[in-house]
Order: C-alpha cells, then structure tokens, then sequence
C-alpha cells in the first residue's frame, strides 16, 4: 500500500504527496521507456550486421557454385547424350557408322 505521511511535502494539502509520487513515477517511466529505446536501437544494429554477415557468406558460396556448374552441367549433357538409345545400340551394329551420323536422318 502507499504510505504518503512520512514522505516530504506531505504535511499541507493531503493530495501534495500524491503529486510528488506521481511525479517520480512519471520519471521512472520515461527513464525505462528511453532504456528500452536504446536496447532496441542496439538490437536492430546487432541484427543488421549478422544479416550482413550472412548475406556476404551467400555470395562467397553462390560465386562458387557459378564457377563450378558449368562444369558439372557440360559432364551432364555428355553423359545424357552418350546415354540415349539410337538405333544401333549395343545389340545391334549401326548401319552407317557413328551415333552422330543416325542424327542426321
């Protein structure tokens, strides 16, 4: 409960202590309201810069896949192309020569 007779200013009009608590009160909140403002301003720092960090490692990891799928995309299309069945597979010889000349009908 609130004891308002020991405090100073407390002895005139009984609503003056009141006053001055409401006062400090009002203080006290201003403070934590500006507290919680720095903490936020500090956080979304901290955060800006892991997104940075993070963002930075992407690209490090994205200019690496750049450089090597071309290589694995070049592989697979010799792998797909030797891979298809033209007409003088395995079982059976071709008739004119290579799988390149079956292209050309």
């Amino acid at each position: 409960m609130l004891r308002v007779s020991g405090m100073p200013g407390t002895q005139g009009i009984p609503g003056d202590g009141l006053r001055w608590l409401h006062g400090g009160a009002c203080d006290h909140l201003i403070r934590i309201r500006n507290l919680v403002d720095s903490d936020r301003d500090l956080l979304t720092g901290a955060m800006d810069s892991h997104i940075s960090t993070v963002s930075n490692r992407l690209n490090v990891v994205m200019r690496q896949l750049a450089i090597i799928a071309p290589l694995f995309l070049s592989l697979r299309f010799l792998t797909g192309f030797s891979g298809q069945n033209f007409a003088g597979s395995a079982d059976r010889p071709l008739e004119r020569g290579s799988p390149v000349d079956e292209l050309d009908t």
